[in-house]
């Protein structure tokens, strides 16, 4: 086997601006993406047998010289902004959450009573 990126397009095989992947799952063929940009909320769907393209070699300049893309096929609304997601093989569910971060310190919570308390914490 060997590794090369691949670049995720829309439906419409242009790039996605601003995107920020909270993170990715794959289950049943099928690519799900955290998509965490401002005010978006979604889960991309990317189906990896139906929508991988090799581009002719004329074509790789305007997607920045990536061989591979992958055309997104779906999406839908996360009740969260998604900085993660996962599956849960035993429940046969999604699993998705957020990063939030309390105090002024990256990873240290200086006022973690406070922080919990907080309704988007809860």
């Amino acid at each position: 086997y060997s590794y090369c990126h691949v670049l995720l397009v829309d439906e419409k095989f242009c790039t996605l601006p601003n995107i920020h992947v909270g993170g990715i799952e794959e289950e049943n063929g099928t690519l799900y993406v955290a998509d965490s940009r401002k005010g978006m909320q979604s889960i991309l769907e990317f189906d990896l047998l139906d929508e991988l393209y090799e581009m002719p070699s004329g074509m790789m300049n305007s997607l920045f010289r990536y061989r591979y893309v992958l055309r997104q096929s779906g999406s839908f609304h996360s009740p969260t902004i998604p900085s993660f997601i996962s599956y849960d093989i035993d429940n046969s569910k999604f699993v998705v959450g957020t990063y939030a971060r309390c105090g002024k310190k990256v990873g240290f919570h200086v006022d973690s009573k406070k922080c919990l308390s907080q309704p988007k914490n809860r």
